[in-house]
């Protein structure tokens, strides 16, 4: 299975997830060429970016590790750019959450409070 198989897998749960916890799940995989949204979703009138990281161990680092300042950045180039195309519409509130896998499949939700944009 290659990553791009098991990270539609990751996906496909955290969208589950989402929509079960009353999120919109809106759109998935936006490539801007600066950067990529795994998954667009709304909840509370609050337009949300939803990065997903899945490891099958921990071997390399924790999932958390690989969301930089650098990753922040290319998301939020990302969303710009497909606001100035009119891809993506503008919200007030726009964050960033962050959906990771542990290894043992179990997910955790973190709300990208200080992630605003």
């Amino acid at each position: 299975m290659s990553n791009r198989d098991k990270g539609n897998i990751y996906e496909s749960i955290a969208c589950n997830y989402l929509i079960g916890n009353g999120y919109i799940v809106c759109d998935r995989n936006l490539s801007a060429g600066v950067g990529e949204i795994d998954i667009l979703a709304k909840k509370d009138n609050i337009l949300v970016l939803v990065e997903v990281k899945g490891k099958s161990s921990e071997k390399f680092g924790h999932p958390l590790e690989f969301i930089t300042k650098n990753k922040l950045l290319r998301i939020k180039k990302a969303y710009n750019l497909l606001l100035s195309q009119g891809i993506l519409p503008e919200h007030e509130i726009v964050r960033v959450d962050l959906i990771y896998f542990k290894a043992n499949s179990e997910y955790v939700h973190i709300i990208g409070d200080d992630w605003i944009l």
